[in-house]
């Protein structure tokens, strides 16, 4: 094969991977000249090459690294009276030279005969200035959401929307993550439209190695982390939770 050949093919192949992926399209999201962020903060170092040390942006998503126990409070549903509890592990991880957070996610809850597992996505988009998350569970459910910091409330609010194929209604899926304090975040998650959001569950993540440890806290690692059910539970409500 000649290098004009190769070249070709190369081509091909990577736009196939672009668009399975959901890469960028430049055109879509030029590049200002300036390097401030949307919190006004220099987004480049002296070589012009962003780094995550000078983006104010990862310091607000890293606060979620690091080993976290987990606790799911669902409010009563139709055919239970009282609220659910799930409880689980949540480890988030830095990658890819501290430019992503990358997260897996176990929890049960014996009451609604469930379990969610999951994989977490986040990272910082400088280029369209939002923060960007995606969230892949055992439900089937893939959900890519945009984000945006309050700094006042100190708040990540991630924002899901989607098109109902069938009733050409779209729906709203909202994920508010709230930094409490280094060793406690609660996020809020909410179901609807535009005009009404209900809220599915409220989740408490309380860092590992705070006062309120247990001796048998584990790490959703490879080696402690529960196989799946052999057959499926019980669906539990969409939008990621």
């Amino acid at each position: 094969m000649d290098l004009k050949t190769t070249s070709v093919v190369a081509c091909i192949v990577f736009g196939v991977s672009a668009g399975l992926f959901g890469a960028h399209k430049i055109q879509d999201h030029p590049r200002a000249d300036s390097t401030t962020t949307a919190l006004g903060k220099d987004a480049s170092d002296k070589t012009g090459k962003e780094t995550s040390d000078s983006i104010a942006e990862y310091a607000v998503l890293f606060k979620l690294d690091g080993n976290w126990k987990v606790e799911e409070n669902y409010p009563p549903r139709p055919n239970v009276k009282s609220n659910s509890v799930g409880t689980g592990n949540a480890l988030f991880k830095k990658k890819i030279k501290d430019t992503f957070l990358i997260g897996d996610y176990l929890t049960k809850c014996k009451d609604l005969d469930y379990e969610v597992e999951a994989h977490i996505v986040m990272t910082y988009d400088s280029v369209s200035q939002k923060f960007r998350y995606w969230w892949f569970d055992n439900w089937g459910n893939a959900l890519e959401f945009n984000g945006k910091y309050d700094k006042n409330a100190n708040t990540l609010i991630f924002t899901n929307r989607t098109l109902d194929p069938d009733t050409k209604e779209i729906s709203l899926v909202r994920h508010t993550y709230t930094f409490k304090s280094d060793d406690e975040i609660v996020l809020k998650v909410e179901i609807g439209n535009e005009d009404k959001l209900d809220s599915k569950v409220t989740i408490t993540f309380s860092k590992k190695g705070s006062a309120t440890k247990k001796e048998d806290d584990k790490s959703p690692t490879e080696s402690t982390t529960p196989k799946p059910p052999s057959k499926p539970a019980p669906r539990p409500p969409s939008g990621g939770m």
